[in-house]
């Protein structure tokens, strides 16, 4: 799609945007690699209709997860700022991979913002796929 884009944006003349649009659709693509991940966890022990369920589930408590984090800071009681910060640390922090915006305003994302947001893709999908082969392995098909 974002070959097709590009090809649509030097046809019309706009080479301007052709170029600053790359970087956004490589933090899409690591977006999609995570929650790609995500729902490989819960398939190897869920049914595919509450796999679907808990991965969108998860795709949309992930790009509001800051926000988690700075609710459990503005209630005040100490549980209740362990309980948020646990989550905002255990679910991915899909808003790392939000760069459509300013892609659309022709700005290019700084080479430390891709790389560490390449790193915590990475990092995030190996453990991931370790937990999914790890219960994937327990489970019995007899």
């Amino acid at each position: 799609m974002g070959i097709g884009l590009t090809l649509a944006l030097v046809f019309v003349g706009s080479d301007a945007l052709a170029a600053n649009i790359w970087p956004a659709i490589l933090l899409i693509f690591l977006e999609l690699m995570v929650i790609t991940g995500v729902a490989m966890v819960f398939s190897t022990f869920s049914s595919p209709a509450l796999s679907a369920l808990l991965s969108f589930l998860v795709f949309v408590i992930g790009h509001l997860s800051s926000s988690l984090r700075d609710l459990g800071a503005t209630l005040g009681s100490p549980v209740s700022k362990a309980v948020f910060d646990s989550i905002y640390f255990v679910l991915p922090n899909l808003s790392l991979f939000t760069f459509r915006t300013e892609a659309a305003a022709g700005l290019i994302p700084s080479t430390n913002m891709l790389a560490y947001s390449a790193l915590y893709a990475l990092l995030y999908i190996v453990v991931l796929l370790g937990i999914a082969v790890m219960v994937f392995q327990k489970r019995n098909f007899k």
